[in-house]
């Protein structure tokens, strides 16, 4: 298993080191993303906590239309993991699931 990059549990928080085979596969994936994917993705490694996607939004400037389909995407591709529902931070999201990268910001960037 390697060192450094990531992955989320699934019903915590708490990283878990990644198998150098999952980190094959999401390197192969990381540079078929679009540009606003790539900005969520990025996003949520920069919000160093799980973050819903109605906070994500406002920490973007940019509506939620635009964001969670973006969610969804990267969730369905394994590079972000859905969290159990919380109550939201974001204003007129009252409870919603909060989402954690499952790679990190250097694997994204080497991806390119």
């Amino acid at each position: 298993m390697s060192e450094s990059p990531c992955i989320p549990g699934l019903l915590s928080p708490r990283l878990h080191p990644m198998a150098d085979t999952s980190l094959a596969a999401y390197q192969h994936i990381l540079p078929t993303l679009n540009q606003r994917e790539r900005a969520v993705l990025l996003a949520l490694c920069d919000a160093g906590q799980p973050v819903t996607g109605g906070e994500l939004a406002e920490q973007m400037g940019l509506p939620v239309t635009s964001i969670r389909p973006r969610l969804t995407a990267l969730c369905d591709s394994g590079l972000a993991v859905k969290q159990p529902a919380r109550m939201s931070r974001a204003a007129g999201e009252s409870f919603a699931h909060p989402y954690l990268p499952a790679v990190s910001r250097a694997a994204i960037e080497r991806a390119k």
